[in-house]
Formats: structure tokens, C-alpha cells, sequence
């Protein structure tokens, strides 16, 4: 096997590299707002999970994770 990285291996070449580049600033896009999701979270979920343990319970607890 050539080189190239494990996309390489698991295509043998069969798919070209230039068709694709059309699809990278989708993926960059895609990565950057998947990291700023991930933060935000981490600042709003406890919070919002603080706030209806103590309003509702536990039961608020089971939909502030289901929503």
C-alpha cells in the first residue's frame, strides 16, 4: 500500500481528490460551528439544569436533558 492516510487505504485511490475539494469549506463550516456548539453547551446546559432542578425536580431534570 502507498501512503496517503487511512482514506487512501480504505478507497485504494479509487475516488479522486479534485472532485472533492468543492465539499471543503462545507466541512470547515461544518467543524467550526460543531465546536462553538459544543462550548456554548458547556456553559448553557448546567445552567439550564440547575434552573428547573430547582423549579420542578427531577422531572425537570428529564426534560431540560430531552429538550
Amino acid at each position: 500500500m502507498s501512503g496517503g492516510g487511512p482514506s487512501t487505504w480504505l478507497l485504494a485511490s479509487r475516488v479522486p481528490w479534485l472532485p472533492l475539494l468543492p465539499l471543503l469549506p462545507g466541512s470547515i463550516v461544518t467543524g467550526v460551528a460543531l465546536t462553538v456548539l459544543s462550548l456554548v453547551a458547556k456553559v448553557y446546559v448546567p445552567n439550564a439544569l440547575n434552573r428547573s432542578l430547582e423549579r420542578y425536580g427531577s422531572l425537570g431534570a428529564v426534560f431540560t436533558v430531552l429538550s
